[in-house]
């Protein structure tokens, strides 16, 4: 029996005697009970590789010595589960054989394998990656036919495709998510390689699913978007915002920010972004997004040259808006008849309104305005003043070989009262004497290295726990001034981290939890995947444990994490996150679904959401009986109750991943820092940290900020007015 190639010219697979045709994800599938159907490649050495198939256990196991279940095999790779553990075994290149901690199970499940040389080896289940690796020098050996199965496998595949190169991320991703929703082979092929994206034209209301209304454009109305079209917003509306593109990415619009890094599609865009009136009449917005649109041009500046250049939206009248440039004005903007915006051919500079400068600067002879602040830099030395809360603050820095992050002086005049810290001796009187540290605005460094990441931080008073991928954890008992790591014996991702504040941690991973009853000093990995898949959101409350996580799964511990059972399963979406206020547990999940429970989390009731958009997670924040679940992507809504969780309103605010909150403030992991909201969530403003370094958790616990992230990055903060 052989199974088809559908790749022109290429061998088809040979399939073992007792091989059957059965029901797969996408049409027939190929079940093997034992044995392996063999693919002839002619592919030689192989620098990268790629395996994506989907694969079903039917969950016979056959003890005698030696027998595996196969996933697939080359000459110097293979990936199987072994009959003994069910844990998934890979042989690479080097004779090395690694044991996983990802466990079989006889879900339909889809799975890509990446080689990459002198890079990684990576897994990925159902477009989550489990598990990475470096590897060395040795390329993948495709000499040898290709295997799929082996051993006793007793499992049905399909869909395998085999790629002569390392996918990334949104590939995995793509081959996930269309097959799973559907959609053929040939269907995904002809959406690959035969629907180049494009600019559809300004729509004025925000789109859920892939069709979107066109208000300016070639076709007007409803019109279907294909991977990679984007369009104009026009409109303050559904989450989206006025002036900024959307592209669609199958599983839901994105915005494209920064908008210089996309100048092709602002290009496009260009014509109907001056159209925008509110835009236009907002001359200070308008002239930041101006000199944002023409950074983000940058193709076009290359390539256009021209002596004179003029935009008229009306060319019969005076009072609209106009731009000229040329040798004689050099660059003007007028609106209504009023100039705007000038760079006269000397170089002087004229704005009318407020100027929105970002993470630009203005300076003049070592004096810079910047951020909302005055800086002096002069011989390795910089002075800031800015405002704080409720007063002014001064800050001198230097002494550190020209650095400049080394604080030496800082004083600061609040509500009255003047407080002076001073580094090194002082001969006056009355004055306090601090050493604070090399201090990068109001973070300290206190970073353990290495190249994985911190991906959850939790507190109980001054100890702190930091859990992260491939078994990472640190702990610091000194409020985070020092941390130390600690050995787990497990290379597990760990999602989330909590404590009930009497010694016990606990941190959720794909396959159960880790486990620690000595305030994080050693630990104990216990099994979950018959209980719970993933554990992504974990919390302790009113004597019990309560962990949430993939395909719907609630379920708690009443003996601090030793035995779990399972509460309740969704049968189609994941949680994402809980809360509990003393009374309710709330959790959330995809398309806005929430539950409750008032009986100590045994039982739980779904309530009302008014909005159904894919948006992932939501950042749960409870204030006594006030819940607020912000979503995850900006153009998703989010949901507000003020009843202890009964009923539910949607709200729009921009999203944001991982929120916490001190009462006054929200902060927000991402990529440099922080972003923190002092408006309950309706506007967002970057707060930099280390710009080399994406973070992905933020703590707060009543003195002190922690911000964790790749590379081991860990920083410190006490004093927000620093930021």
């Amino acid at each position: 029996m052989e199974a088809l190639n559908y790749i022109t010219g290429g061998h088809n697979m040979q399939l073992p005697p007792d091989a059957q045709i059965v029901q797969g994800v996408s049409g027939n599938g190929v079940y093997l009970p034992a044995g392996a159907g063999t693919l002839q490649i002619d592919g030689g050495d192989r620098n990268e590789l790629s395996v994506s198939l989907w694969r079903q256990w039917d969950g016979i196991v056959e003890s005698a010595a030696g027998d595996y279940r196969g996933v697939f095999e080359i000459k110097n790779i293979k990936a199987y589960f072994d009959n003994t553990t069910d844990f998934l075994t890979i042989e690479l290149p080097g004779a090395s054989v690694i044991v996983t901690d990802i466990e079989d199970d006889q879900e339909q499940s889809h799975w890509v394998f990446v080689f990459a040389r002198n890079e990684v080896f990576r897994i990925y289940k159902n477009a989550e990656k489990l598990f990475e690796i470096t590897v060395g020098d040795s390329a993948a050996d495709l000499s040898d036919p290709f295997e799929m199965g082996g051993g006793k496998t007793h499992a049905t595949f399909d869909e395998l495709r085999i790629f002569k190169t390392a996918l990334v991320t949104q590939e995995v991703n793509g081959l996930y998510r269309l097959i799973s929703k559907g959609v053929d082979v040939q269907g995904v092929e002809l959406i690959a390689g035969e629907v180049a994206p494009k600019y559809l034209g300004q729509a004025d209301t925000a789109a859920i699913q892939k069709t979107v209304v066109i208000t300016k454009g070639e076709t007007l109305g409803a019109v279907d978007a294909n991977l990679g079209d984007w369009v104009l917003m026009g409109k303050n509306q559904g989450g989206w915002t006025r002036g900024v593109c959307y592209r669609w990415a199958a599983w839901g619009w994105v915005a494209l920010t920064p908008e210089s890094n996309y100048g092709r599609e602002y290009q496009a865009a260009l014509l109907h972004i001056l159209e925008i009136p509110e835009l236009v009449q907002q001359t200070g917005h308008y002239g930041a997004l101006f000199a944002q649109t023409l950074v983000a041009q940058k193709a076009l500046i290359d390539n256009l040259i021209v002596k004179q250049l003029k935009v008229d939206s009306d060319p019969s009248a005076t009072d609209d808006f106009e731009v000229e440039i040329n040798e004689t004005v050099g660059i003007l903007a007028k609106n209504g008849g009023a100039k705007i915006f000038e760079i006269k051919p000397s170089g002087q500079p004229y704005f009318a309104g407020d100027v929105a400068t970002g993470t630009s600067q203005l300076l003049d002879g070592g004096v810079f305005v910047q951020g909302g602040q005055i800086a002096v830099e002069n011989n390795g030395w910089k002075g800031v003043i800015r405002p704080c809360d409720n007063g002014v603050e001064l800050c001198i820095l230097g002494g550190d070989g020209g650095a400049m992050t080394k604080k030496q002086l800082w004083t600061k005049i609040s509500g009255g009262i003047l407080s002076l810290f001073v580094l090194g001796g002082v001969s006056c009187g009355n004055l306090h004497q601090i050493n604070t540290g090399a201090v990068v605005n109001g973070w300290v460094n206190k970073s353990i290295g290495g190249s994985n990441a911190f991906i959850a931080v939790a507190s109980s008073g001054d100890t702190w726990v930091a859990v992260g991928r491939l078994g990472l954890v640190a702990v610091s008992r000194d409020n985070g001034d020092s941390w130390a790591q600690k050995s787990t014996g497990t290379s597990s991702y760990m999602y989330c981290v909590a404590t009930n504040n009497s010694g016990t941690w606990i941190a959720g991973t794909s396959s159960g939890v880790l486990r620690s009853v000595d305030d994080g000093e050693t630990w104990q990995y216990i099994h979950l995947i018959s209980i719970i898949s993933k554990v992504e959101d974990i919390k302790y409350g009113d004597g019990r444990w309560v962990a949430v996580g993939q395909y719907g799964v609630i379920a708690t511990s009443l003996d601090d994490g030793q035995t779990w059972q399972r509460k309740f399963k969704h049968p189609t979406y994941s949680f994402y996150d809980v809360g509990f206020n003393g009374s309710t547990w709330v959790a959330t999940g995809q398309l806005g679904m929430v539950f409750i429970s008032r009986d100590n989390a045994e039982t739980w009731v779904e309530k009302h959401s008014p909005i159904f958009q894919y948006g992932g997670s939501f950042s749960i924040i409870n204030s006594g009986n006030e819940w607020v679940a912000i979503a995850d992507y900006s153009n998703v809504d989010s949901l507000k109750s003020i009843d202890d969780g009964d009923t539910w309103s949607q709200i729009q605010l921009s999203g944001r991943k991982d929120i916490v909150s001190n009462g006054s403030l929200y902060a927000s992991p991402t990529y440099g820092g922080i972003t923190i909201s002092q408006d309950q969530g309706q506007s967002w403003s970057p707060k930099n940290i280390d710009l080399s370094k994406e973070f992905f958790s933020v703590e707060f616990n009543g003195t002190t900020w922690v911000a964790a992230g790749e590379d081991g990055a860990i920083f410190i903060s006490r004093d927000t007015s620093l930021w």
